[in-house]
């Protein structure tokens, strides 16, 4: 598993470059970043190699953060292939709380996604998980 963390922001122009620019200063690497939008409110999942200073960075430069645990699976760029994700998920009855492609090379696709029992989801996608 991995630790992701969420940022709640306002939606206006340079958040993007802030965060960047702190993590950057603080030698940072964002692994993973996703942004979105709605009414005001951004929202912004960052993967970092760092997870613990770069929590305490954000957190000290005012953002909301929250930090959660997600699961990093790969599987192969193909139709179906989420499918082979989320099909032994619902059969165990876990449901998945938020999902998000992370990378495409090379054939594979990366997925993060978080789920209500992470524990037993990292069981049964055993086979895909990335370590």
């Amino acid at each position: 598993m991995m630790k992701r963390i969420t940022l709640l922001t306002d939606d206006r122009p340079g958040v993007i470059a802030h965060i960047s620019h702190l993590l950057g200063d603080a030698n940072i690497n964002i692994d993973s970043i996703e942004a979105d939008a709605a009414k005001l409110q951004g929202v912004i999942f960052l993967i970092v190699e760092q997870y613990d200073k770069a929590l305490t960075i954000l957190t000290k430069a005012g953002y909301r953060a929250i930090s959660d645990n997600t699961l990093v699976v790969s599987v192969e760029d193909e139709p179906g292939a989420l499918a082979r994700v989320a099909v032994p998920l619902e059969d165990a009855n876990i449901n998945i709380h938020s999902l998000h492609i992370l990378n495409r090379r090379q054939d594979q696709v990366l997925i993060s996604l978080v789920t209500d029992d992470n524990k037993t989801s990292e069981k049964l996608l055993k086979d895909i998980i990335v370590t």
